[in-house]
């Protein structure tokens, strides 16, 4: 398993070929932090194909429209994802995992989860 911390999220690679972005609290993820979050994911990846875990779980941040708009248009990223899973606990965030999901539609599966256990279970039958 490799971890690498960013200024705005924890990233972790292990071995199921799984992704896991631990966003911290109270950031304000643009433009900047999209285009590293997508250089490490594609140095951690290797051109494999991988799923994503997003947790968003206790925390106030946000991810602007720019930010949002680059990660669901990153085609060479895109195509390697099995599945995404993003696991929230408060309300506003789910409403922008939700708004996210129905604007930005992809060919591989995405949900939504409230429990960190259920989405591991659920997105690992992907890969």
């Amino acid at each position: 398993m490799t971890e690498i911390e960013l200024p705005f999220a924890f990233l972790t690679w292990d071995n199921h070929f799984l992704i896991t972005i631990k966003y911290k609290d109270n950031i304000e993820v643009g433009i900047e932090e999209a285009k590293l979050l997508i250089e490490k994911i594609l140095c951690f990846v290797n051109k494999k194909r991988f799923s994503v875990l997003s947790d968003a779980t206790d925390i106030t941040s946000s991810m602007d429209a720019s930010a949002r708009r680059y990660i669901a248009e990153h085609d060479e990223v895109n195509g390697l994802v099995d599945a995404h899973a993003i696991v929230v606990n408060g309300l506003s965030v789910r409403i922008i995992a939700q708004f996210y999901i129905k604007l930005n539609k992809r060919k591989h599966p995405r949900k939504i989860f409230s429990n960190l256990n259920e989405a591991k279970d659920w997105i690992l039958q992907f890969g």
